[in-house]
């Protein structure tokens, strides 16, 4: 199956180039220049991007003394822009061909209106635009009667009622439902008028003038007649200026009267055209069987419909007369029956007149868009058609092009009644000589009040519940099977769609006919496939009621439908192209976008698939909901096929924001036709192109859903749905669009890695991240510290495989390097690393040899230790002449015999050894390149060691000793010198070799060590139990020599008279203070010593 989207694909991108502005709030004007449109107006036409109308001076108005404003947009016009409008304080009133609303604004917010992006242009409602220039130039003195129409809003005929009053005019009549005026003023007013606000337009008032044996066959009654269709159930009025109520053919026909009927003898003649009984056969009415009402013509035209509806349930309304001499124009007359019919869903049928001859174009009352104007055809009485011609009936086309008549009948030798006695034509009860449109009208209505009986006793096979046809179908029907005569006959404005044949309705059972059941909004369109075996033509009828027209244009048709058929050859017919100047339609032409009637006649069929659609071309009214219903009737040897429903309820909801980028879209779809199946074409995306075809699914499977790939955060889509049935009718969607939720998550980056940690000088070196976002990344970046703290930042976001960014580098510096990875995505969101590192080492071949080391650098010798016990180690790296170079990372590992010592790391420039819990032996291995050095520790569990620093220490020797301070210095490896605190003299005795002071290493007291490098001093483990140590006042340096830990506050809290402790920090040099309410309470282990200050004096035996 060919996709859909090879015949939309064009219309989808111009649609959506020209809505974008609009959902995005981009001005366009740098992708195109604008032209603007023309704006049609019956006082001038003109594009205001090339030249303004050129009004005098004293008919135009400044912008801050005008309330209403005429603001033309960029096409299309769809909801979402009068939405936009309306939103910004534009009240819309009417509809200004092309692409234009008379708008009410306060003129202080037009500034804000002109700079909404498809807004073309915004100008003043002037006076002069209210009504033809020769009535403002009226020179004619005295009095003048007027038609006013002003502006939607209530109360505003009564405002302009009471002005015009007070300025001396007299109010005829005031139509407060059709907001139109009529009033008698001196001429000297019509300026002054012009210059009420409220005012739209303004025009002469008119006076009202008048515009069957062998007819019964030219129009097809008879057969109706003999097959039982005889206006039963119907019921209908004439409108006219009176009649003859007491003639014998309307006993019993007259259901009801409205207004003050007088008698007259044109009225009893259209009368009985429709309704007389038969008791003469030649004068039998068209509907003899129906029920008839009479009306007065000089009750209103919407008031005469509404009472007609609401009093008698009426639905036509016949009218052989016309008011004013705007001919061919579309006046407020037309306006107002175009009111009454949308709102009421009547037919009105009107005479067109009777002045052709004389080149006068049809009543302005038979212009309207929705009534059906008769033409006049004369038929001389004969039962061919062949000597037919036109010869003195009104004719079109109306002043803006629109095709009229809709439809003609007789002009001529119309059997008729009569008024008796001298009110009549003739002497007697009957007329044989009745003519004119005023005859052909009735001759319409009659045929009108037929098509209703039929539909409604389901004659079609559509109609089973009876309900009454909309009055565009009856029209549909009827143009539809008119007989068209050929154009030496009559021509298209003279005979309209032809001269009307109720027989050809009744014979054309198997119409398609479709009653208003689907309406369109702009962009969209309906289609259906016909089969069509080419044995007689295809006529194809495209009728809707279009909302009333705006007088003050010279345009007049507001929503714009367009009728569109493909024969299997892809030849496109357009609705009305070729049937100007032919009976018969020609392909590849231009659609109509003048009249709200359309037709596509096709004269030699080729056998095949047709395509009938119908599209919403520019939909304007009403305001607050733009959409257009429409009747469509297709005649010959075709056999029908409903499309696919138009997808409807998307999801997400057409206008939605912050919608999930994991978001399915769905929509309601299925097809009437339950033998059939769906596909559904989809166009998606930021410019909607076509991206797949899903299914296809059974007609009443209606629940789609179809699953978009990933879309990006924080962007518009559009997209748009056509369902193509199995028989290649398809449903066009309207364009959605959402939007998608903003990113606001920053890149996650994980697993941080630096390859190796430690890499030898001008070596390759590996850092990478994994790097995730839900959206797009839109950089990553390289952040660098090196030893001597210099950076450097630079982007790597082109190094990547997969989510892993990476670089290579080589380093020279020798030293730590930190580094941190950051991101940012296309969101703005951003995100760092934790700070990372890495080592860059001295090259394995400018070493010489390493040592096994104290953090001090000295190198540890084999020696004895105790058990639990831990201390750090480093690697020292010298050159071949034996200088130190420096720290270096290594690879460490120990080997045990019987012992259970650790390490914590196998890599790494320092480590921390633990000897673990068991006797033994063990052998610590450090290996750098291919340089190694080794250390055996003996581990036992009788000796005490202290880990000895560089610098001073702080210790006690908490066992049982017999040192003095000279036998105690040689036994400490690296030693310098040793203080120990005389508490008596609040004063340090010193030793170092060859000091003539020596001095007792005491149980539970402290002494300062002096360490030229790190060592371990080791000793045999004899713990002491108890000291007797005296506290003198002042300081006294003591020693902790218990197994169990303690802190400072214990010490303080025991020790009597204490007022401060201080700690020594090996690392700082320096005291750490201890008195009450001090934040740091610090911890003291076995073989620390301290300072006490007390008070008085006391023994202390080690509390704590």
């Amino acid at each position: 199956m060919k996709p859909m989207r090879d015949i939309v694909k064009f219309s989808l991108f111009l649609f959506l180039i020209l809505t974008i502005s609009l959902i995005s709030f981009e001005k366009i004007d740098a992708v195109y220049e604008r032209k603007g449109e023309n704006l049609f107006f019956k006082s001038c036409c003109f594009n205001p991007f090339i030249e303004q109308p050129n009004f005098p001076p004293e008919l135009k108005i400044i912008e801050n003394e005008s309330e209403y404003f005429i603001i033309q947009i960029d096409p299309p016009i769809n909801k979402s822009k009068i939405d936009i409008l309306q939103k910004n304080s534009a009240k819309l009133i009417e509809y200004i061909p092309d692409y234009a609303y008379i708008a009410k604004v306060d003129y202080h917010k037009i500034k804000k209106i002109r700079e909404i992006p498809f807004v073309l242009w915004v100008g003043i409602y002037h006076p002069a635009y209210k009504t033809y220039e020769s009535l403002l130039n009226e020179n004619e003195k005295g009095k003048v009667k007027l038609n006013i129409k002003v502006f939607e809003e209530h109360g505003n005929c009564e405002k302009v009622a009471n002005e015009i009053y007070s300025m001396g005019g007299k109010i005829l009549e005031i139509g407060e439902k059709i907001h139109i005026i009529r009033v008698e003023v001196n001429s000297s007013l019509i300026k002054k008028i012009a210059f009420i606000p409220e005012v739209e337009w303004m025009e002469k008032a008119g006076e009202k003038i008048f515009c069957m044996d062998i007819l019964r066959n030219l129009t097809g009654v008879s057969l109706l007649h003999i097959n039982g269709y005889n206006g039963t159930g119907i019921i209908g009025e004439v409108k006219d200026a009176g009649y003859d109520r007491n003639h014998t053919e309307f006993a019993g026909q007259i259901i009801g009267e409205d207004g003050n009927i007088t008698h007259d003898a044109h009225g009893t003649c259209t009368f009985g055209i429709l309704f007389a009984k038969g008791i003469n056969e030649r004068a039998k009415g068209m509907l003899p069987s129906a029920k008839g009402i009479f009306c007065d013509w000089d009750i209103g035209r919407y008031e005469s419909i509404e009472n007609m509806v609401t009093n008698w349930s009426g639905i036509f309304q016949s009218n052989s007369w016309m008011e004013g001499n705007d001919y061919g124009d579309y006046t407020t007359y037309s306006e107002e029956n175009d009111i009454a019919i949308y709102d009421f869903d009547v037919t009105m049928i009107y005479a067109a007149g009777n002045y052709g001859g004389s080149g006068i174009k049809i009543s302005s009352d038979s212009n309207a868009k929705n009534v059906i104007c008769v033409g006049g055809i004369n038929h001389y009485n004969t039962s061919t058609r062949d000597d037919d011609e036109w010869n003195d009936a009104s004719v079109g086309p109306s002043n803006d092009g629109r095709i009229k008549p809709d439809l003609s009948c007789a002009y001529d030798y119309i059997y008729t009644t009569d008024s008796t006695g001298s009110f009549g034509y003739t002497d007697g009860d009957y007329f044989e000589y009745f003519g004119g449109t005023s005859g052909a009208a009735p001759l319409v209505a009659g045929a009108v009040g037929l098509v209703y009986q039929m539909y409604m006793n389901n004659h079609f096979g559509n109609n089973p519940y009876g309900k009454t046809p909309h009055a565009s179908t009856v029209k549909a029907l009827l143009i539809n099977h008119a007989y068209q005569y050929p154009f030496n006959q009559a021509t298209r404005y003279e005979q309209g769609w032809g001269f009307v044949d109720v027989g050809a309705v009744y014979n054309n059972q198997s119409d398609f006919i479709v009653d208003e059941e689907y309406s369109l909004s702009t962009g969209e369109s309906i289609g259906w496939n016909f089969s069509v075996n080419g044995s007689k033509p295809i006529k194809i009828t495209l009728v809707w009621t279009d909302v009333p027209g705006a007088v003050s244009s010279s345009k007049h048709l507001k929503n714009d439908l367009s009728l569109r058929v493909i024969d299997p050859y892809g030849n496109i017919y357009w609705g009305n192209y070729g049937l100007i100047n032919s009976t018969w339609s020609s392909p590849n032409g231009t659609e109509d976008h003048i009249n709200n009637v359309e037709n596509v006649f096709i004269q030699n069929p080729p056998e095949g698939q047709y395509r009938v659609e119908v599209i919403a071309t520019n939909i304007v009214e009403p305001i607050e909901n733009p959409v257009q219903n429409f009747s469509l009737v297709i005649s010959g040897n075709v056999i029908e096929n409903e499309p696919p429903y138009i997808p409807s309820n998307p999801f997400p909801e057409n206008g939605s924001v912050n919608v999930s980028i994991y978001s399915n879209l769905s929509w309601r779809g299925g097809d009437i036709d339950k033998n059939d199946t769906v596909t559904y074409e989809i166009y998606f995306g930021n410019s909607l192109e076509y991206v797949e075809s899903i299914g296809p699914y059974s007609a009443n499977f209606t629940n789609i859903t179809w699953k978009p790939s990933k879309m990006n955060y924080s962007e518009n889509y559009y997209w748009r749905i056509v369902a193509v049935d199995s028989h290649e009718a398809h449903s066009i969607s309207p364009i959605w669009n959402f939007r998608t939720e903003p990113d606001l998550v920053p890149p996650r980056i994980l697993e941080v890695e630096n390859h190796p940690e430690y890499q030898e000088a001008g070596k390759w070196i590996n850092l990478s991240a994994l790097i995730e976002d839900n959206d797009n990344i839109k950089d990553v970046f390289l952040n660098i510290t090196f030893p001597d703290l210099t950076y450097e930042n630079f982007s790597i976001k082109q190094n990547k495989t997969g989510n892993r960014y990476y670089c290579n580098r080589t380093y020279n510096m020798v030293g730590k390097y930190h580094f941190f990875i950051w991101a940012n995505d296309s969101a703005g969101n951003s995100n760092k690393s934790s700070l990372n590192q890495f080592s860059i080492i001295i090259p394995y071949s400018d070493v010489s040899y390493i040592t096994i080391s104290y953090e001090s650098g000295f190198g540890i010798a084999n020696q004895s230790i105790c058990t639990n016990f831990s201390f750090k180690c480093t690697a020292s790296a010298y050159n071949e002449t034996g200088d130190f170079i420096d720290f270096v990372p290594v690879e460490w590992n120990i080997i045990n015999n019987e012992s259970n010592a650790t390490i914590n790391a196998s890599y790494g420039k320092i480590i921390k050894f633990y000897s673990g819990e068991l006797n033994g032996a063990t052998t610590l291995n450090a290996k750098y390149g291919w340089h190694t050095d080794s250390v055996v520790f003996t581990i036992n569990s009788c000796f005490f060691s202290l880990m000895m620093h560089k610098g001073w220490n702080l210790i006690t020797l908490p066992v049982k000793n017999n040192y003095n301070a000279s036998s105690l210095y040689p036994d400490i490896d690296e030693c310098s010198i040793i203080l120990g605190w005389n508490a008596t003299k609040q004063d340090f005795d010193v030793y170092v070799p060859g000091s003539p002071y020596d001095f007792t290493i005491k149980d539970g007291q402290g002494y300062f060590v002096g360490m030229k490098n790190d060592s371990i001093f080791s000793l045999n483990d004899v713990p002491i139990q108890q000291v007797n140590v005296s506290l003198f006042k002042g300081w006294n340096c003591l020693g902790w020599f218990r197994e169990k830990e303690t802190n400072v506050s214990l010490l303080y809290n025991k020790i009597s008279n204490t007022t401060i402790i201080l700690l020594w920090n090996i690392t700082k040099n320096d005291f750490y203070v201890y008195v009450p309410g001090s934040p740091y309470n610090f911890i003291i282990v076995r073989g620390d010593g301290f300072f006490v200050a007390v008070d008085e004096q006391s023994i202390w035996h080690g509390e704590g």
